[in-house]
């Protein structure tokens, strides 16, 4: 490894707005890497480089280095102290405002108590000597679970895989939401303008999960990037969001965001949220990507149950269902796609491994999870669906009808009934046919915008 990249430093670029007027104070080490960031990530308009040298360094990277007296013939809002040594950085500091500068205008990214002064990427420094100086465009994924969802594992890795067939040349980092909020700093100093962002598919456009804040900081912490959104849904307290102003405030603040396009899985989100902003297209879920052949065969009678406990649920006769099973003599296990703890990224993949020979060793699943009808759906196995509270099992189920029964009215007399159809439905049609046409006009729509 050079020298010249072997230590990286982070600029505060949260202390500094987009598109301000910047002066590098020092031309050693770190003024080289705060300039070749500037540069890189065009975050900020380098205006000049000082240094007290300035008679023995000309110029830095087409830069000419100018003595601190020129500060008063110069335009800027941000002096960026570039040296490591926090007594060195005070003196630098005390120098400025005694020829008249203002504090506020004088940044130095460093404490008294770290071991050089200034601080420095740790866990992130390797990684970004690799990385941070390639010139290729990169794609970055937001969001990517660890909190236990199997349904959002199940997304991310379909993307991760669609990336693959379509965009095979391209370098793919996942970034979890945990890792945005407390390495932001790191990605402002990593991201430059022409990188792709993606905010993994989901269900969490809404203020049903609050996940606003943590996909809007992203979005406006890089406005100069073309972002998209895996397929959504709109997940809202309010069921009638037409005259619902939060949505109708939130609709209006994603057409504000120039480069941004939401691609959405169910055909009312679609429709409502393009009155409000063009930049959106229709298409299928993730998850539906997936194919996963048989490993498992059913054991006779046996059916699985796989129902939410949490806010969006909205189907209330599980016990019942349950009794009428039994009577009926079918054998049911209950199974829950989300493992209630945080599960790595690595650990993932092998859950959901889990998931998919749990749910193939059933005749039928019942759910009313999206990805629980999706689930079966990808693992060829009969599946009776209800919907929840946001209606986005309905609203998918739209994309899968051949192979899937949906239950609008549920009672106990035609349960049996929907698990033979079900059945029946499902060795009429045949495995399941990833929509493959579809993700064609995903990756068109996705290249079209880049």
């Amino acid at each position: 490894m050079k020298e010249e990249i072997r230590n990286i430093y982070s600029i505060p670029y949260s202390d500094i707005a987009i598109g301000s007027k910047v002066v590098v104070y020092a031309a050693g080490k770190v003024g080289e890497k705060y300039i070749r960031n500037i540069m890189m990530t065009k975050r900020c308009e380098l205006v000049a480089v000082i240094d007290s040298n300035y008679s023995k360094k000309k110029e830095m990277y087409g830069f000419q280095i100018m003595p601190s007296s020129a500060l008063q013939e110069l335009v800027y809002d941000y002096i960026l102290i570039a040296v490591e040594n926090a007594q060195v950085a005070e003196a630098i500091e005390d120098s400025l405002m005694k020829s008249g500068i203002e504090k506020k205008k004088i940044i130095w990214n460093g404490s008294s108590n770290c071991a050089d002064g200034l601080i420095q990427f740790q866990e992130y420094e390797k990684f970004l000597e690799r990385n941070i100086f390639t010139e290729e465009q990169r794609f970055f994924i937001f969001m990517v679970p660890e909190h236990g969802n199997g349904g959002d594992y199940l997304i991310n890795y379909s993307e991760e895989a669609f990336f693959k067939e379509f965009f095979p040349e391209k370098k793919i980092y996942s970034v979890t939401t945990a890792e945005w909020i407390n390495a932001r700093e790191f990605f402002l100093n990593f991201i430059r303008p022409g990188d792709i962002l993606f905010i993994n598919g989901g269900g969490y456009i809404g203020d049903l999960w609050q996940d606003t804040e943590n996909y809007k900081s992203i979005v406006e912490s890089f406005p100069f990037n073309i972002k998209f959104f895996f397929p959504n849904t709109l997940t809202y307290l309010q069921a009638d969001l037409s005259k619902y102003q939060p949505f109708r405030e939130e609709a209006e603040w994603f057409d504000r965001q120039k480069n941004t396009y939401v691609m959405f899985r169910d055909k009312d989100s679609y429709d409502l949220f393009r009155q409000y902003c063009d930049r959106c297209e229709y298409l299928p879920d993730m998850a539906l990507f997936h194919h996963v052949k048989r490993s498992t065969y059913p054991t006779e009678n046996k059916v699985m149950l796989c129902f939410r406990s949490d806010r969006e649920k909205l189907f209330q006769d599980a016990d019942s269902l349950k009794s009428i099973l039994s009577q009926t003599g079918m054998i049911y296990e209950e199974i829950n796609i989300h493992a209630g703890q945080f599960i790595s990224q690595e650990y993932g993949k092998i859950y959901l491994n889990q998931l998919y020979e749990k749910i193939q060793s059933s005749q039928c699943l019942l759910t009313d999870r999206l990805h629980g009808m999706l689930l079966a759906v990808i693992c060829d196995v009969p599946c009776v669906a209800f919907d929840n509270l946001t209606h986005k099992v309905k609203g998918v189920y739209d994309w899968i009808k051949d192979y899937v029964v949906f239950l609008d009215d549920y009672s106990n007399e035609n349960i049996v009934n929907a698990i033979d159809n079900a059945i029946e439905k499902k060795q009429i049609t045949g495995d399941y046919k990833p929509l493959h046409e579809h993700y064609v006009q995903m990756a068109e729509y996705i290249k079209n915008r880049i």
